[in-house]
């Protein structure tokens, strides 16, 4: 995922959000609490490739001027389901 922006203020958040979202990203907001501060944070993605991260950093960088940050999760090796397995 791309970790995009912070905000302070929610609805700001929520307009950035709409933006993406209209612009046909997949994001939302996780709001949390740092050094007691109400903190909104805009994430884009998952993406499962690392390239389609970079490049959606690249436009999200060049059009909307934002400064995002990849995020690697690693899978659980038990969430994808194993070719070789018989059912």
């Amino acid at each position: 995922s791309l970790r995009v922006a912070l905000f302070r203020d929610e609805a700001e958040a929520a307009d950035a959000l709409t933006r993406l979202l209209d612009a046909g990203y997949d994001g939302t907001l996780v709001s949390g609490e740092r050094g007691g501060v109400l903190l909104y944070e805009l994430v884009v993605g998952p993406y499962t490739e690392v390239e389609a991260a970079q490049d959606a950093a690249a436009v999200l960088s060049e059009v909307y001027d934002y400064e995002p940050a990849i995020e690697l999760i690693e899978r659980d090796s038990d969430s994808e389901p194993d070719p070789e397995a018989t059912p």
